[in-house]
């Protein structure tokens, strides 16, 4: 596999952040940069998808309630209030 080489500039925090990861992980920091944009530019699924996949039925009367169990910092999306 060939290797293309990149130059990039972080900010302090981001900098000392990934010195940290580095010390914690063991890893070289190119591998860790290399990780996170894999994951980054990696096909996302659609967080809706499977959302219900559990039986709802009273899905209608409850929608905006089951919603807001459903909807977590994890899950992508957030509740306007």
């Amino acid at each position: 596999m060939t290797m293309e080489t990149l130059t990039i500039s972080l900010d302090d925090d981001l900098a000392i952040a990934l010195k940290k990861l580095t010390k914690k992980t063991k890893l070289p920091q190119e591998e860790l940069v290399r990780r996170a944009i894999a994951e980054y530019v990696a096909p996302q699924d659609d967080p809706l998808i499977g959302l219900f996949d559990l039986h709802y039925p009273d899905l209608a009367e409850k929608s905006e309630e089951i919603l807001r169990e459903a909807i977590t910092s994890h899950s992508g999306w957030t509740i306007k209030q």
